[in-house]
């Protein structure tokens, strides 16, 4: 990878990404952790904020071409931004967000490392 610091801060959103999926999984799956309160909007909405700072403090041109700009990436900061104006999100989308966002983040991720290093 061209720099630590990037390897290093795409490290932490993975880790943070995979400890939603692994409260979900431990809990039911994601519907089940959402409904039974295990996976709380409030951890949910400090989680993807912390994505985004940490997306924030990458300044390559290829990682903001690549994930970015990619839609699963603009939805998941359109919730992040729903959960700061106190929008009440639907089960649904919170499901989505989850299930195909970031695993679409992950996916694009990984690709950007393996072809970067």
């Amino acid at each position: 990878m061209k720099n630590e610091k990037i390897e290093i801060l795409l490290d932490e959103v993975n880790e943070i990404i995979d400890s939603i999926f692994r409260t979900c999984n431990k809990n039911g799956g994601t519907k089940k952790a959402l409904e039974n309160k295990k996976l709380n909007k409030e951890v949910l909405r400090d989680k993807l904020k912390s994505i985004f700072l940490k997306f924030g403090q990458i300044d390559d041109a290829d990682f903001k071409s690549t994930i970015l700009i990619s839609d699963e990436t603009k939805e998941l900061n359109e919730i992040t931004t729903a959960f700061d104006a106190n929008e009440n999100l639907s089960l649904p989308e919170l499901e989505r967000a989850i299930n195909y966002n970031l695993t679409s983040v992950k996916e694009a991720i990984y690709k950007f490392q393996n072809n970067n290093s």
